[in-house]
């Protein structure tokens, strides 16, 4: 893509296609000030390894983690290790078994300042 002055832009977006149904992954405490549980749930496995990938409102990766024990704790953290910003952004999981790919639907979750104590 490019505008009348040439500059050119592009964007990458990816995407999972699964059976519905197949994988789930749900964020239990929202809205979040000092951690996330994740708990998954799978029909191809009783305890999946997945993926679960965390995107900000203009749709960057800020986490990634491959985790096979559920529920699991995020500490809501960037891929650097400095806590995230307050705000809205998304997650989804992904598995991959044999040949197959799944990916489970889109979540939000809401990220507040830490409450003071």
């Amino acid at each position: 893509m490019s505008d009348i002055a040439g500059n050119k832009a592009s964007r990458t977006i990816d995407f999972m296609v699964g059976q519905e149904g197949e994988a789930t992954l749900d964020a239990g405490n929202e809205p979040a000030s000092q951690s996330v549980e994740f708990q998954a749930t799978s029909s191809l496995d009783e305890s999946p390894t997945m993926t679960i990938t965390l995107l900000d409102a203009t749709g960057e990766k800020v986490w990634v983690k491959t985790v096979s024990k559920f529920p699991y704790t995020y500490d809501l953290t960037d891929m650097n290790g400095n806590r995230i910003k307050p705000g809205r952004y998304r997650y989804y999981g992904s598995i991959v078994v044999g040949d197959r790919s799944v990916g489970t639907p889109i979540g939000e979750i809401v990220v507040i300042d830490p409450v003071a104590k």
